[in-house]
């Protein structure tokens, strides 16, 4: 499904490919413990004298968020009855004017049988509104031109949401 273990320890590390990218071919690939306790002991606390700060604990459960609302929302669509084809994120440059990009990122882009969905998780102490939806929908645009399926978005965020769920808008708090 595009972010599952591809290579090495399964159980340990990871590989994951920007959304529609083969997993054995693509040169974009990122490895990641898979292991939440793992992943953060190594960069947070062995060999440190001190214990993390608030900010790096937060970074750290964000970056750990979006795996989890990845997996959540297989689960949810599951549920639904739809049927999962791909499943992953996407990372890339978007044209924002012509000869001017700009790097992006979608958290969670998935195409069942039924739709493609383009999902954005935040974990802030601020609610998620218009702008993030503004800016995941530009972003799935100009990265996904051309679908043929029903689009849909979702947003799944610590603190709430600062607009109301709407037809083609699914909204998930923690």
């Amino acid at each position: 499904l595009g972010w599952r273990p591809t290579v090495g320890f399964p159980e340990l590390v990871e590989r994951m490919v920007p959304f529609g990218q083969n997993p054995l071919k693509s040169k974009k690939g990122q490895y990641f413990m898979a292991d939440n306790t793992l992943s953060f002991w190594f960069p947070h606390v062995h060999g440190k004298r001190n214990p993390p700060t608030e900010g790096e604990a937060c970074a750290f459960l964000g970056r750990r968020f979006e795996f989890f609302c990845r997996r959540f929302f297989e689960g949810h669509l599951e549920g639904r009855g739809e049927r999962i084809i791909h499943l992953g994120k996407w990372w890339g440059a978007i044209e924002k004017e012509k000869g001017k990009f700009e790097q992006r990122d979608i958290d969670l882009v998935v195409e069942t049988d039924k739709a493609f969905y383009f999902g954005e998780c935040r974990w802030s102490n601020k609610k998620m509104g218009k702008p993030a939806l503004a800016l995941l929908s530009e972003t799935a645009s100009a990265a996904f031109p051309g679908v043929k399926k029903p689009v849909k978005f979702a947003l799944f965020s610590k603190s709430g949401f600062s607009l109301p769920e709407e037809k083609g808008l699914l909204l998930f708090d923690a």
